[in-house]
Parts: structure tokens; C-alpha cells; sequence
């Protein structure tokens, strides 16, 4: 079963748009298993999500066609992220069902281009707009269960940062959780989140045990998801809206994030 989604949301006119399709048998949907150089696509007759990825070049290209009611998303982009300068998590790890999950993430990432949506155009900045990149696959458990958070945003003092973190893990140094400054990967341990899965709109804390995350997460909207196959399911409320809080350098030294825009998540799943 292939899933894809796409939604903009403008801030200013809290205005959300959104698309969702559910593919059987994966139609349509291609993706490469290597995260440096490959295609990861949805295309039908009329619509296109396609991610071009070229590391090589440095950069990843993005080309989203979707409509829906009248009203048309066009995305052109291109994430500039070379390895050297932005360094990439990846990671292999167990899981409950003694299998394993690979995943390659990178947060804080430039990125230009345009967005447009019906006749509102919004036109990408590198200097201040900032892209993440999340790339997955393994064999996860067949019940699995995971909170989610992540951002991409400029500190108060103007240093380009990035977030990823989950919870569980099922390992203390093997692990997903991270976060970026100016491109330096800087590994954490085990995160707690704190929020009322009845009431997800309302604020959540997102904290790491060793002290060096301590965020608090405001809503704006949400994305959420309900599929039961009976033998495969899936659902998940993604809350998206804004971080605070400060982020602890392995030097002690703190940054203060404000308003940072990101995402929260809570998944079940039966695969």
C-alpha cells in the first residue's frame, strides 16, 4: 500500500491545504534505495511528487504538481545539502522484532525555489529558509509504536539549526535523535515528550534526559490519519506549529530557540 500526502500552510492567513493518496499495490510510486543519488516518486497522468536526489551536485530537487477542488499546488525546490557541510545522520538500528530500520536524516538544510498555491505564489529563500531531509526503510516491528519531532528553522543568535528526535529507542548511542547547528551533527540520548494524546493540540514538551534539548511545542494545525485494513493500519496525528526553548552545546553553551516552525507526531501502526 503506497501513502502519499503534500499540505502548505500559510502562517500569515492560516490558511491549510491539503492532499492525501492511498495507493494500491504502490501504483505510481517509485523509490530508489540510495539516498545519494536516486528518484523517489509519486506520478500518475496528471500529477507528480518527485524528489531528484544528486548529492554529487549537492543538492536535491523537488517537483510537486497536485490539484484538487480547483485549486492547484506547484512546488519547484531544490534542498542544497552536501555532506560536508550539513553532516547527515545515519543510522541502523534494531527493533522490537529483532529486525532492523536504516534512516538517514538531515534538518536544517537551505533551500530556494517557489511555492504556489492557486494563485498565491511564495518564492524560497536560502539565507532564511530552511529544509528537512527524511529518508527511511527496514523492516520495522509489526506493531510499532513512536513519537516524532522535528524542525528546521535560525536561532535567536542566527545560527541555521535542525531537530530530530524520537521515542522509543532501543539503544542509548545508536540512535535518531540529533540536532544541527550551522551542520554540525551533535548526537543526543533518550527524549521524553509530555502532551494529552485526548487534547494533542495542546502545548507539548519535548525533553532530553541528559538536558541538552528542552522545548516546549505550540500547535497550529494538524494532519492526522486513519487507515484499518484490518491487517495493516495505520494511524497518526501530526500537530504542526512552532518550538521554544534552548538547545545545550556539548561546550555548555546554550542557544535559544523562538518560534521555530517544526512538527510533532504520534504513530500506531500494525505493518
Amino acid at each position: 500500500l503506497g501513502n502519499i500526502f503534500c499540505y502548505v500552510y500559510d502562517r500569515v492567513n492560516d490558511l491549510l491545504w491539503e492532499q492525501e493518496r492511498v495507493a494500491p499495490a504502490a501504483a505510481g510510486i517509485r523509490v530508489d534505495r540510495n539516498v545519494y543519488k536516486g528518484v523517489v516518486s509519486y506520478l500518475t497522468e496528471t500529477e507528480i511528487i518527485r524528489f531528484d536526489n544528486d548529492i554529487s551536485l549537492g543538492k536535491r530537487m523537488l517537483d510537486v504538481r497536485l490539484n484538487s477542488e480547483g485549486r492547484d499546488v506547484d512546488i519547484r525546490a531544490e534542498i542544497i545539502d552536501t555532506p560536508d557541510k550539513n553532516s547527515p545522520l545515519q543510522v541502523v538500528t534494531p527493533t522490537a522484532d529483532g529486525d532492523f530500520t536504516f534512516t538517514h536524516k538531515s534538518a536544517g538544510l537551505p533551500v530556494l525555489g517557489s511555492v504556489r498555491l492557486g494563485n498565491t505564489r511564495y518564492e524560497l529563500d536560502p539565507e532564511k529558509d530552511i529544509a528537512v531531509v527524511d529518508f527511511t526503510f527496514g523492516y520495522p516491528a509489526r506493531n510499532t509504536f513512536w513519537n516524532w519531532a522535528s524542525f528546521g528553522g535560525q536561532s535567536k543568535c542566527g545560527k541555521r539549526i535542525g531537530l530530530n528526535v524520537v521515542d522509543p529507542i532501543f539503544d542509548d548511542i545508536n540512535n535518531e535523535n540529533a540536532f544541527w547547528v550551522d551542520g554540525q551533527l551533535i548526537k543526543i540520548g533518550k527524549v521524553n515528550f509530555a502532551y494529552d494524546s485526548n487534547q494533542p493540540m495542546d502545548s507539548w514538551t519535548v525533553c532530553s534526559e541528559d538536558g541538552a534539548v528542552n522545548l516546549v511545542f505550540s500547535p497550529f494545525g494538524k494532519r492526522e490519519q486513519n487507515i484499518d485494513y484490518k491487517l495493516l493500519s495505520s494511524k497518526f496525528i501530526q500537530p504542526f506549529g512552532v518550538f521554544s526553548g534552548t538547545l545545550r552545546l556539548p561546550s555548555g553553551d546554550i542557544i535559544a530557540i523562538e518560534n521555530i516552525t517544526g512538527v510533532v507526531e504520534e504513530h500506531h501502526a500494525c505493518w
